[in-house]
């Protein structure tokens, strides 16, 4: 997505405060136009005694100050205070439900560190460009644009002078701005600096397990240095078009004097004309400065939204089909038809792959490392597209299923189980937020999970750290597995999901499975003599369908 698209679209709510704040910075620029007029009659009244005039003056300069600082430039704060942090909720709203849609490749090829910055630039730098164009930009535009008519009245040739002097600053500031933009995003190499931080961080126990922290400490140094040349080369470049900026001013400035001595010399200009002149240069020099420095902050502001939106608006591999249904009810029956899949197009994992899994069957897959086992779970949870063939489920091809409703009916133990940084409760209740406290500790009881969680200083509401790293691997799983039971999903994947379990503990648990799998049984066929027809979907056990993934090393 373009960057002004983007811009556009997160600003929809807020265009009524927008324009508001746009029409303020107007009535700011035409505030600062009449007060340099005010002083001008407040020199030549001054200058020739009339005391009435004089007090004239100073009153309405001070009205006019009042109403600059306490009306309207409140009401420009009331304005930000009202959409701001609207507008970066808004933002880091979007990009999370892009990221959402996002295939499982995307989050395998990109490091959470470096996407939560690029979340964070977003979030801090589009509502600083919004106030630059509407602060800045319109106000330098329609100040510039304001005096050159205003000393047009006082004299041609000054006004003249004027405009192409600001005609000059603002192309140079034009000019190089694609150079800057260049260098900028040369240098955000910054973003390569978080992503090592963070890739050191979070494998810190490595690093030490393995004595590699000079190694690390060296990685880090060098995205440091290639970050400081970069930047030192785009700071470089702006001291050089300061320079031109900055004698351009003083070349007008002193022609300007020289204009203005020689037309008082004459008698053609009044005192407040002299004084109205000198003094407007050096409120419009000190606004083109800030437009100037604005521009090349928005350049770089640009630029770290557009690698943000080159990120995560790339094409959707995997997207519902523009008519995708809703799964209902699920008796849990696979079948993979002629399905060819490679995650390059040199090598198939598989090549017309066709396999049928009835329903209320328990099924191990079998192979060695790199046959395609976690391709088959993958696939089967649609975390990739297929290159030919047909996956369905009870029938239905996956393909033309909405990917929620597909999930909601599959409930997955990975091997290395990530929880959230969140309490055992929350963590357990993830797959069923409707559950009651009574049903979580029913699922632990079954993960044999339970006995270890009251153990704990805080029992249930102890928060188990990133990715549960305040819990032992063996701890995590069983969490992993007693949320995956209470999801009361027809289909249950297990990815050695006891691989890190102590014999005891993982005989307990297959147990525990076996007699509720054989209960569960009974429950739905009682049910179904009751009523063969219509068994409602929630009634429907998770562990009467399972199929059994056993991860073997060949």
């Amino acid at each position: 997505m373009k960057v002004l698209s983007f811009i556009y679209l997160v600003t929809k709510p807020f265009r009524g405060l927008l324009t508001l704040s746009a029409a303020g910075t107007v009535a700011t620029a035409g505030c600062i136009i009449y007060q340099s007029i005010l002083i001008k009659n407040l020199i030549n009244a001054a200058y020739t005694n009339d005391t009435s005039d004089l007090i004239y003056n100073a009153i309405a300069f001070g009205i006019l100050n009042i109403v600059e600082e306490n009306a309207i430039r409140r009401i420009d704060m009331w304005t930000e205070i009202q959409y701001v942090p609207a507008l970066r909720n808004t933002i880091a709203q979007t990009l999370f439900a892009r990221s959402c849609r996002q295939p499982y490749s995307f989050f395998q090829n990109n490091f959470a560190g470096a996407l939560t910055a690029k979340v964070v630039d977003c979030v801090a730098v589009i509502p600083t460009m919004i106030d630059t164009v509407l602060d800045g930009w319109l106000l330098g535009i329609t100040l510039v644009a304001s005096t050159i008519v205003m000393i047009y009245q006082i004299n041609p040739w000054i006004a003249l002078a004027l405009a192409i002097w600001t005609t000059f600053f603002l192309a140079v500031s034009f000019l190089t701005l694609s150079r800057h933009h260049s260098l900028t995003l040369a240098a955000r190499a910054g973003v390569k600096v978080v992503a090592a931080h963070v890739d050191a961080i979070t494998n810190m126990v490595n690093v030490r397990l393995f004595a590699r922290q000079r190694e690390e400490m060296r990685i880090i140094e060098k995205t440091h240095t290639d970050y400081t040349k970069l930047s030192q080369n785009r700071r470089w470049f702006v001291l050089k078009v300061n320079i031109v900026q900055s004698l351009s001013f003083w070349i007008y400035q002193a022609a300007c004097t020289i204009i203005l001595i020689a037309l008082r010399a004459k008698g053609q200009i009044t005192p407040g004309d002299f004084g109205l002149v000198l003094s407007i240069n050096i409120t419009l020099i000190d606004q083109l400065w800030r437009l100037s420095e604005q521009m090349r902050d928005f350049s770089d502001d640009w630029g770290k939204v557009e690698q943000a939106l080159e990120t995560f608006y790339l094409p959707l591999t995997v997207q519902d089909a523009p008519k995708a249904h809703n799964l209902q009810k699920t008796d849990g029956a696979i079948s993979f038809q002629h399905v060819r899949f490679s995650y390059h197009p040199d090598k198939l994992i598989f090549d017309r792959l066709t396999v049928d899994i009835p329903s209320k069957q328990k099924v191990g897959l079998v192979g060695y490392s790199g046959s395609g086992k976690s391709t088959f779970v993958n696939l089967l949870l649609r975390l990739y597209d297929l290159s030919g063939g047909c996956i369905r489920l009870d029938g239905h091809p996956i393909a033309q299923a909405t990917q929620d409703s597909l999930r909601q009916k599959i409930a997955y133990v990975p091997q290395q189980p990530s929880l959230f940084h969140r309490t055992i409760r929350e963590n357990i209740a993830y797959g069923n937020p409707h559950a009651t406290m009574k049903d979580i500790e029913a699922a632990a009881h079954k993960a044999a999970a339970h006995e270890f969680i009251t153990a704990l200083p805080h029992g249930y509401e102890t928060l188990v750290g990133e990715r549960g790293t305040k819990l032992s691997g063996g701890q995590r799983q069983r969490i992993a597995l007693a949320r995956a039971l209470l999801k009361h999903a027809p289909i249950l994947i297990l990815d050695e999901a006891t691989s890190q379990l102590d014999t005891i503990t993982e005989r307990s648990i297959q147990s525990a499975l076996a007699e509720f799998f054989e209960n569960s049984k009974k429950k739905v066929t009682k049910k179904k003599r009751k009523r063969p027809s219509s068994l409602p979907t929630a009634f429907l056990p998770c562990s009467i369908w399972i199929v059994f993934w056993c991860l073997i090393m060949a």
